[in-house]
């Protein structure tokens, strides 16, 4: 079996990056034509036309999250049903970790970017989608987490029976998350 995350997975994720740092600078610069003392102001059937083809990019920018959401899911399951080892190996989740890491920066630019007003509804459900799918990456790079790298032991008070039922309460509970 295959050592390594993939190129399909890779490539689907830096190309929803890419498509959605488009879409914040489509943002700019469709502000930037509603500005009535812009140089760069455009007559209303231009502006028309800049906001539908936006509100089609971002229809695409939601289909590509909704794919790494549906990737990452029966990733996640089949690593749960499987194990990591079968199908990535350590030297993987450095990779999964920056691509957590870059897709929680593009989901907080997505919060932070002004959005055109006809545009604001869209923008939600693209924030939506694409949270979810980060979210569905972030259990893809736990569950390899929890693979490779040792627990680290720390002097506590609690006592070992009840931490042992914590992660058998915890493993049970990601289990069921990953098959829903």
């Amino acid at each position: 079996m295959s050592k390594s995350p993939g190129k399909t997975m890779s490539n689907l994720s830096q190309a929803l990056i890419t498509a959605a740092l488009g879409l914040m600078v489509g943002y700019e610069s469709a502000a930037a034509q509603q500005q009535p003392d812009s140089q760069t102001q455009t007559a209303p059937i231009e502006q028309q036309q800049s906001m539908q083809a936006l509100a089609e990019a971002i229809h695409a920018v939601i289909q590509q999250a909704h794919e790494l959401e549906r990737v990452f899911m029966n990733l996640a399951k089949k690593y749960t049903r499987d194990g990591v080892e079968a199908y990535i190996g350590p030297e993987n989740c450095a990779v999964l970790q920056e691509l957590v890491t870059s897709l929680r920066g593009i989901e907080l630019a997505l919060k932070n970017v002004v959005v055109p007003a006809p545009l604001s509804d869209l923008h939600a459900q693209l924030r939506r989608s694409f949270a979810k799918g980060r979210s569905w990456v972030s259990v893809v790079n736990d569950l390899a987490r929890q693979a490779y790298e040792a627990p680290r032991s720390i002097d506590g008070l609690a006592s070992g029976d009840a931490l042992r039922a914590l992660a058998d309460h915890s493993t049970k509970r990601l289990v069921v998350l990953a098959n829903a």
